[in-house]
């Protein structure tokens, strides 16, 4: 693939890349009045709100639960994971270009142990997507490319939680703000998984015939704002199957965040903070350590 035909097609995907879109991770029972939306409130009595989304989502799962538009509405300040705007930057892409591709001359079959390497071979041949296309990318773009297929395929192709928000809060002028940069996700996502490589392409690939079920599940748990369940699909899973991943996209993101949510927390203004569901739950999530240190934490219910 020529340089330029990769630029472009890292143009479709980067936004789904920038915002952790993997099938194995993350995206991110039905209970009446419960969703993801929640507030959290220091001994001063000030509030913020904080958010679990999905970060691509079905036509029909739109308009998004009533909560996450009050909530939005009580505020002038919206703090997602990064900037997404930025994903479209011409800068950021070239970046991407660089930072996904080996440039010294390895290729992916360098990486792959003969099992991984022949059942990519066997997926692009089905998908028929020449394995050529592949040839020099790190396997973390590899896995999104298939991921984006796969969804695309489901109807899973709208804009997520985050952008419809972002969007939102430019049109009304609202003050927004990242937990991290655009580059910083970046060496999260395509560093991840260094040394299981194999593990990861065959697990993937393995649970495609999943996809359609695993998905619905995850977006019926984050609407319905069941946390067990989305504890269950996401975080207890990717810790299990692969612990050096949970620890490098959840925990050690979480904690790198923390500071700054209960700084903002602390300060008399409301604001809304919006991360992937995966992030808030459970024992390593970030509701249960502001609980731990002493906040408020209770779900957020919406007025008629």
């Amino acid at each position: 693939m020529k340089k330029t035909q990769k630029i472009l097609w890292i143009d479709k995907v980067t936004k789904k890349l920038i915002s952790g879109v993997f099938i194995l991770y993350a995206l991110c029972t039905v209970l009446e009045a419960k969703t993801s939306m929640w507030k959290v409130e220091g001994n001063d009595g000030y509030v913020t709100y904080l958010g679990g989304t999905c970060h691509v989502l079905r036509k029909s799962d739109y308009p998004l639960p009533v909560e996450y538009d009050q909530a939005y509405a009580r505020v002038e300040h919206v703090i997602l994971e990064a900037d997404l705007e930025r994903a479209k930057d011409p800068a950021m892409q070239n970046m991407l270009l660089t930072k996904g591709m080996y440039m010294d001359g390895t290729t992916i079959d360098k990486i792959l142990n003969e099992e991984a390497y022949q059942a990519l071979e066997a997926y692009c041949q089905s998908a028929k997507i020449p394995m050529a296309t592949f040839s020099v990318m790190k396997i973390p773009l590899i896995l999104l490319a298939i991921s984006d297929i796969e969804m695309q395929k489901l109807g899973i192709k709208e804009s997520g939680v985050d952008m419809y928000f972002q969007n939102q809060a430019k049109k009304d002028g609202k003050k927004l703000e990242g937990l991290e940069t655009i580059e910083e996700q970046m060496d999260f996502l395509i560093n991840i998984g260094k040394g299981n490589e194999s593990e990861m392409v065959l697990a993937t690939l393995q649970d495609l015939n999943e996809t359609s079920s695993v998905m619905g599940d995850l977006l019926k748990a984050w609407r319905a704002g069941d946390d067990k369940k989305l504890e269950e699909l996401i975080s207890n899973k990717m810790k299990k199957r692969f612990p050096k991943v949970y620890e490098t996209l959840l925990i050690s993101r979480n904690k790198n965040w923390q500071p700054r949510i209960e700084e903002l927390i602390k300060t008399p203004e409301p604001e809304l903070v919006l991360v992937g569901a995966a992030h808030l739950v459970g024992q390593d999530g970030i509701l249960h350590q502001l609980e731990k240190n002493g906040f408020k934490v209770s779900r957020f219910e919406a007025t008629p």
